[in-house]
Parts: structure tokens; C-alpha cells; sequence
């Protein structure tokens, strides 16, 4: 029997007609009209070359083959609709999805502990990836799903995106007390004119973020972006995570 000569609703009617007994409550299980009802089953009919059901009393009672052809066709539709809800549900202690978040440089310092942390506990057959915003940037790495989630200003976001505001942050400056040529007060002209260092972690990070545009003092944010420089979770080797 070829199935692409069939229409396979008729296997969605047939089951609603078995299981409810009557052509009119199977019609209102469907959400379809009694005719049409019947028109399905006169179709599977010369199909199968059976009558699949009869009519006993005031309902209808299966033929032996359509007995036969019952636990089938509800094993079938069962698996169809897990098959197809399968894709829509996600269990966090069972994935094995990967993920990747973008963190700036400060972020990867402060929060990344605490989110590896969590991830940890939380999805434990899974992976994490982390990222630099430099790279969420240059490759628009949330918009083209290559990063899940953001850590970074709201100025890296992009239309379209999903935002939301997490915090606002101040930059500042610090000088030994006793620098002389800082003295009380550090403006402009001295900060330009006083040699400065300027410190990173050595594992680099980026972030993917979803925040909304906001008038807030350097907002970070969250959305999603993907870099070559990266750190994973879990590590690859026992010592380190690897970097790019």
C-alpha cells in the first residue's frame, strides 16, 4: 500500500470514531461537521477494503479488522504527537544543548563564577561557551543565533532583539594616596598626562544580551552572539578551560 496515495487524516478520523463509538462525537472531538465525518470513513474504506465499522444500536461497533488496526493507528498518532512536542519541550537537568554567552572582560570576573556556578547545578549534561563582546559584535552574533545570551552595554544590542536592563555601572579611577602628581583631585589634563595600565583577565570572554535601550549610565544588558575567542564549560582538559 503506498501512504502517499493516502490521505492520513483519515487515520486521525477513524481512531476519534473507535475511541468514541458515535460518527457525532467523534465530529465534535475533531471540530468537524458529521458529514465529513462520514465522507472519511467511506474513503478509508476503499482503502482498506473493509468496513471498519458498523452500525450496533444507537452506535457504531468495530469490524475485527478495524480491532486489528486500532492500537496501531493510537500507538502511530501517540508517537506522531510526542514526536512533534518533543522538539517544544526542554528539561534543563537533560539536555545536552550547548550554549554561549558573551561577557565583557569585567563581567567574566565578577559573574562568570557565579553563572558556571549555577549552570553547573542546573543543567549538568549540558555545555557553555563563553565569549567576547568584541566578537558578538564583529560577527552580529545574536542576531544570526550564534550567541544565546548578552552580558554587555545596551549600546551592543540591535533592533529586534529581546532586552532587558540588569544593572548600571560607573567607571573609576584609582591612584595611590600618596601619588604627588595626582594630588587631591584627578581631572582631565592630569589623568591624560599620568602613565596608565590597563588590566585584563587572561581568559577572554564575549556575551550575548537582551536589553533594551536606556538612558541608565552604561547598562549592561543580555543577548546573544558568538566568538572564536571562547571559553568552555565543561573544561576540556582537567587543569583549564580552553581559550582561543
Amino acid at each position: 500500500m503506498d501512504l502517499a496515495a493516502i490521505d492520513l487524516n483519515l487515520f486521525l478520523v477513524l481512531d476519534a470514531v473507535l475511541t468514541e463509538g458515535s460518527a457525532t462525537a467523534a465530529a465534535r472531538r475533531l471540530h468537524v461537521t458529521q458529514s465529513a465525518v462520514s465522507n472519511a470513513l467511506a474513503r478509508l474504506r476503499e482503502v482498506v477494503g473493509d468496513p471498519l465499522v458498523v452500525r450496533r444500536g444507537r452506535g457504531l461497533a468495530p469490524t475485527p479488522v478495524a480491532v486489528q488496526l486500532q492500537p496501531r493507528i493510537a500507538a502511530g498518532l501517540h508517537e506522531l504527537r510526542a514526536a512533534l512536542a518533543a522538539g517544544r519541550e526542554f528539561d534543563p537537568a537533560t539536555t545536552t544543548r550547548r550554549f554561549s554567552i558573551a561577557l565583557t572582560d569585567n563581567q567574566e570576573v565578577s559573574d562568570l563564577p557565579r553563572i558556571v556556578a549555577r549552570f553547573e547545578r542546573q543543567l549538568p549534561c549540558a555545555s557553555l561557551q563563553v565569549v567576547t563582546v568584541e566578537r558578538l559584535i564583529a560577527s552580529d552574533g545574536l542576531a544570526a543565533g550564534l550567541v544565546d545570551l548578552a552580558l554587555a552595554p545596551a549600546a551592543v544590542t540591535a533592533p529586534g532583539l529581546r532586552q532587558t536592563p540588569l544593572y548600571s555601572e560607573q567607571g573609576v579611577l584609582v591612584v595611590r594616596r600618596d601619588n604627588r602628581k595626582v594630588g587631591r583631585r584627578l581631572d582631565r589634563a592630569a589623568f591624560e598626562a599620568t602613565p596608565t595600565s590597563t588590566c585584563r583577565s587572561s581568559a577572554r570572554a564575549a556575551t550575548a544580551t537582551a536589553s533594551p535601550a536606556t538612558t541608565s549610565p552604561a547598562p549592561a544588558c543580555a543577548a546573544a552572539s558568538s566568538s572564536p575567542s571562547r571559553t568552555s564549560w565543561p573544561p576540556q582538559s582537567p587543569s583549564r578551560a580552553p581559550t582561543g
